[in-house]
């Protein structure tokens, strides 16, 4: 996923996650209660080629590991409504967007620099039997809960996780893959068809001047990124979602930064995003087969981000040949558009920018086993990065994961 600018400024970081303390703490209950701990394991492999345009022609392979840990603290500890949550990742070092098809908003959602780290841990309590409410406290990736829907999640362009508006800001990203920070969120059910999400997140995950560490600490210069989002569950199956997002602390002007002028000003950084994914046709009531569409718009503030809006729509169709509970087929289209305080800069330097970066993909995800699962994929990538000098880029390839979960 794109980030946002990187600051020059070095900043002392203090790890304050221990994982071997956080392993033994969670290892325990396997001991005491076996029945408490659910482990799973994932591993996610892209095989993945530009076959013409963008930076260079060329392949590369990337992968993706992924081990988490699940306790339940009635179990382990006589703790009722507590969960404790922790997941380790591993990516090897080949970057595909940079190399080689030269996108803005990242053609596999598994690039990532090289990196074993602690990705996420934390802890949820929920406030009553009824699961009305509840919180979450520790290292929390973001897009596991807010801007996400099940018929983006099919597809393997970044953009189609969290959306670009969002993903790329802040000045080392927001808390998502594959860097998070801490946080706070907050969850809120008034209603059966209803959900309020809230969280206040550490405003520079990680360390800006080493992206494979895992590392925390609130400096107070960092800020803070706070975000809310309402969710409702509508008819024919529908999902719809709206957000909010700032940061506390103002980010340098994008156009400032790219001229050096000095002195430089700072800008506010905030944003909003809306999304619908909801079915067309089913089969029969009793069928998986159906046809499924979304649509996504975000913004985010134009003086302070190189694109300021991001918009997406697409079909998945599910059990298009088979019966298998895993078979879905999808084609979507994702459109980033260049900010005009980032143009204006472009042109005063005399290297101006095309309007923006579009993104078409089709793919088809099956199921050959419980555990193992393969998805071709095709990239359609127009305007790269929005330079003019790249052609468009046309990208293949394959993602094949093997699955693992005890008990």
């Amino acid at each position: 996923m794109g980030r946002g600018l990187s600051t020059a400024k070095t900043r002392q970081y203090v790890p304050q996650v221990k994982i071997p303390i956080l392993l033994n703490v969670l290892m325990a209950p396997a001991i005491a209660a076996p029945e408490a701990l659910e482990v799973s394991v994932a591993y996610t492999g892209d095989l993945i080629r530009n076959t013409t345009g963008g930076v260079a022609v060329g392949d590369t392979y990337l992968d993706n590991v992924d081990l988490t840990l699940s306790v339940d603290g009635e179990r382990a500890f006589r703790i009722p409504r507590l969960r404790l949550f922790a997941h380790g990742l591993h990516n090897n070092k080949p970057r595909f967007s940079e190399r080689f098809s030269g996108d803005a908003m990242t053609a596999s959602s598994i690039d990532a620099p090289r990196a074993t780290r602690l990705y996420e841990a934390w802890l949820e309590y929920t406030f009553d039997a009824h699961r009305l409410g509840s919180f979450r406290f520790g290292l929390y990736d973001l897009n596991t809960e807010f801007d996400t829907s099940d018929s983006r999640g099919l597809f393997v362009n970044s953009s189609f996780g969290v959306g670009h508006d969002l993903g790329q800001s802040g000045l080392h990203g927001p808390s998502i893959f594959p860097v998070t920070s801490l946080a706070l969120r907050f969850a809120l059910k008034p209603h059966a068809d209803w959900l309020l999400l809230v969280a206040a997140l550490d405003g520079v995950p990680g360390d800006p001047d080493d992206p494979t560490a895992t590392t925390v600490r609130l400096d107070p210069d960092d800020g803070a990124l706070l975000i809310a989002e309402l969710q409702r569950a509508g008819p024919r199956d529908a999902r719809l979602a709206a957000g909010i997002w700032r940061y506390t602390k103002d980010g340098p002007r994008i156009d400032d930064e790219l001229l050096g002028a000095v002195p430089s000003r700072t800008t506010g950084r905030a944003g909003a995003y809306a999304n619908v994914d909801f079915e067309i046709w089913r089969e029969s009531a009793s069928s998986q087969r159906s046809l499924r569409s979304f649509a996504r718009a975000g913004y985010a503030s134009d003086a302070a981000h190189e694109y300021d809006l991001n918009a997406q729509a697409g079909f998945t169709w599910q059990q298009p040949w088979s019966r298998s509970d895993e078979e879905r087929v999808g084609i979507a289209l994702s459109y980033s558009r260049a900010s005009s305080s980032y143009r204006e800069a472009r042109s005063t330097l005399g290297s101006p920018v095309d309007s923006g970066e579009l993104v078409t993909e089709l793919t088809y995800r099956r199921a050959l086993a419980s555990w193992l699962t393969l998805q071709p994929t095709l990239q359609y990538i127009n305007s790269p990065s929005a330079e003019p000098e790249r052609r468009d880029a046309f990208v293949v390839g394959l993602r094949f994961e093997l699955v693992g979960a005890w008990p």
